[in-house]
């Protein structure tokens, strides 16, 4: 009986979040150049958008109703009948990436965390699991989950701040860093990449007993 490969499973995921990662970037080709010549018909990525919408965690506007122009914003953008949410018809470019910064780092965080462990799987391949070499991919793999889930949330806010700095009225006195505040570690990520760490050690004592067991033969 032929013995399973113990890395398939993590190579069939990192497959397939390579596979979504290629359509999405297909994806987001064709709307951008939809959206250079006008044609985007309400298809958009991210933020990236006619009309964008923010949502504030460390503001709230008086207002009714939802309208056109507000003295809470400037021209061109309005407050929803929330308080806490401002859009902007038409933003600029910087607007637009600002209001994405969410989705970029998301899509950053799966590239990266692909990357390191599709090299892991063919490291961990060629030399074994319990290998200098894969000890180290799995540590960095660790850290690179720590920081991003520091990194996302903080990178988040400011997008937001800039763009709600943008939107509002000087008299709201909002700045980039207005919404950074609220930032909170991104769990899922700061907690697997705990788990990374503790078996990147694992790993490397792993590899110590190996050597020790070959000095003893």
């Amino acid at each position: 009986m032929a013995e399973r490969d113990p890395l398939a499973p993590l190579s069939t995921l990192v497959d397939a979040v390579s596979a979504l990662i290629v359509a999405f970037a297909l994806f987001a080709v064709v709307v951008s150049g939809l959206h250079l010549f006008g044609k985007a018909d309400g298809a958009h990525m991210f933020s990236f958008s006619d009309d964008v919408c923010v949502e504030s965690d460390s503001i709230i506007v008086d207002t009714g109703e939802e309208l056109d122009t507000e003295p809470h914003t400037k021209p061109g953008s309005r407050t929803l009948s929330s308080g806490t949410t401002f859009c902007t018809k038409d933003p600029s470019w910087t607007m637009q990436l600002a209001a994405s910064a969410g989705g970029i780092l998301g899509m950053m965080l799966l590239l990266g965390a692909g990357l390191i462990a599709r090299r892991f799987i063919k490291v961990a391949r060629r030399e074994g699991i319990f290998t200098a070499g894969p000890a180290g991919l799995m540590r960095a793999l660790g850290w690179f989950l720590i920081a991003m889930a520091i990194i996302g949330p903080v990178g988040t806010n400011i997008g937001d701040g800039i763009f709600i700095a943008s939107a509002a009225a000087p008299d709201l006195d909002q700045t980039w860093s207005s919404q950074v505040g609220s930032s909170a570690p991104d769990w899922s990520p700061l907690i697997l990449g705990v788990c990374a760490l503790t078996f990147s050690r694992v790993m490397r004592r792993g590899v110590a007993l190996q050597e020790e067991v070959a000095l003893t033969i």
